[in-house]
């Protein structure tokens, strides 16, 4: 083989084809750098060869996708005391990704006879610690209201607070169906979260 020319033919200059874009930094042990730059035959300007500008390029949306977080939860508040306490306070909340309940608390009023004018008695607690359904329910989306008959039946939707693995709660919102009354999804879960 003439000295100079490479096994296809063509010829070589310092083992690199003649014509060929020069590869800034040259190549340790034979081979090239890894963000290698190609600078332009005959003109002072320098290129990212495409493969590795299409990497970077993916490789920033990745981390852009990964390092999202989710919604930060509103009504969050420190700790649980009471049923009585809470509804003096609290606010219903949608329930966002930023919160993960692990128990649930549902107050409900007590059925109890009491003389005319007597104050109402403390609210009852229900504690849940399966939250599984009750969770996917609450996190249903409220129906498109009717424009047909809805039924005079007045449905007072559930007092619920979630709680976190820290204690941390919220009074959530009870998503509502299309004559505006609590979603029977969540009606059912509560029914269904017995005492526990």
């Amino acid at each position: 083989m003439a000295a100079g020319l490479s096994s296809t033919g063509n010829a070589t200059t310092g083992g690199r084809l003649r014509g060929a874009p020069e590869i800034a930094g040259g190549t340790r042990n034979g081979v090239e750098p890894r963000a290698a730059l190609y600078r332009l035959r005959g003109m002072n300007k320098w290129m990212i060869p495409p493969a590795l500008a299409l990497a970077a390029g993916l490789t920033g949306c990745g981390a852009t996708a990964a390092g999202s977080a989710p919604a930060e939860q509103p009504g969050v508040h420190d700790s649980w005391v009471s049923c009585e306490q809470a509804e003096q306070d609290a606010q219903p909340v949608g329930l966002t990704g930023g919160f993960r309940p692990v128990s649930a608390v549902i107050c409900a009023e007590r059925d109890l006879p009491r003389a005319v004018g007597a104050p109402s008695p403390a609210p009852a607690e229900r504690r849940v610690t399966d939250v599984t359904a009750l969770v996917s329910a609450l996190q249903l989306p409220d129906e498109q209201p009717t424009t047909g008959a809805c039924t005079r039946i007045l449905i007072t939707p559930p007092w619920i607070a979630l709680l976190d693995a820290q204690g941390r709660w919220i009074h959530v919102r009870v998503p509502v169906d299309q004559c505006r009354k609590p979603r029977a999804e969540v009606m059912t879960a509560v029914r269904k979260a017995g005492p526990r």
